[in-house]
């Protein structure tokens, strides 16, 4: 049942993409009696329904990853209803099959998958470390493999293709929580990336006709959102992964991720980026 409202849950969980997917499926994992969730969806009601039938206490926010403004009144409103926040999951993702860019005139794909989830974490990071022990769990995949930081041209101006553009920003995520792992050290907030699998989500709702039918196929072998969501809801959760940072999982096992995800010059590169395509200076 959807509640709006002041909680006294014990743990408060701040996940994003909840409407649908590996996000719906890890609110359905998170949600219980004495745990507040709070679901930041860019549609507030769809974001409504899909907390429909969760136990435990479930605040739905308005927020737009794509938009930067969207992303800082989000935060202020989590900020202002929750005193603390033990986990922050993010999965929310986009996979047009065109470019397009966002009601500030950056490229969708990086402005939502990236630079969206990154502002937000910069933005309740010191409430994280105010709740410590906590957690940041960040949705990624092993298409980051695959993947190539465009550093010239992360907007893809000159090239965008659907593959390289979710490639780059799943490889950027990864980079992103090895360089938060470094620099929470020591504050007892740990930062952690996952690869789901295969999960029958929405995501290439955008895609063109003729490769649906190529989708319908590889969706009747695909895990159920609520086997995808397994990986980040324990690592969000289980008592096992406390003190345990900058790694990253799949079916809950740690992998070593590719070799380019290791560069620290690299982590700091892009960190530096995003900071200027943010507007924001970690050190404030």
């Amino acid at each position: 049942m959807y509640v709006a409202g002041v909680s006294t849950a014990s743990k408060t969980y701040v996940l994003t993409g909840a409407t649908s997917g590996v996000g719906l499926g890890v609110a359905r994992g998170l949600a219980s009696d004495g745990v507040r969730l709070v679901s930041l969806c860019r549609d507030e009601a769809r974001g409504r329904a899909a907390a429909e039938g969760l136990a435990g206490t479930v605040d739905v926010v308005s927020c737009d990853l794509a938009s930067q403004a969207s992303v800082r009144r989000a935060a202020a409103e989590v900020l202002e209803r929750c005193p603390r926040i033990d986990a922050l999951v993010s999965c929310a993702g986009v996979a047009p099959w065109q470019r397009h860019t966002t009601t500030e005139g950056v490229e969708l794909v990086w402005a939502t998958n990236f630079l969206g989830a990154f502002l937000l974490e910069h933005l309740l990071e010191a409430r994280l470390i105010e709740s410590a022990p906590s957690r940041v769990v960040l949705i990624a995949g092993d298409a980051h493999r695959k993947g190539v930081i465009h550093w010239d041209d992360v907007e893809l101006t000159k090239g965008y293709g659907a593959m390289p553009a979710g490639t780059q920003s799943v490889l950027a995520k990864i980079l992103w929580t090895y360089h938060l792992a470094r620099r929470l050290e020591g504050t007892g907030v740990t930062a952690n990336a996952f690869c789901p699998g295969f999960v029958r989500s929405g995501l290439t709702r955008d895609f063109p006709w003729y490769l649906r039918p190529v989708i319908a196929v590889g969706h009747l072998f695909a895990q159920s959102p609520e086997q995808g969501a397994r990986t980040p809801v324990w690592l969000a959760t289980s008592p096992e992964l406390e003190g345990v940072t900058g790694k990253y999982f799949r079916f809950m096992k740690e992998l070593r991720s590719s070799e380019a995800t290791y560069d620290v010059a690299a982590q700091d590169r892009l960190v530096a980026l995003a900071q200027e395509m943010t507007q924001v200076d970690e050190g404030a």
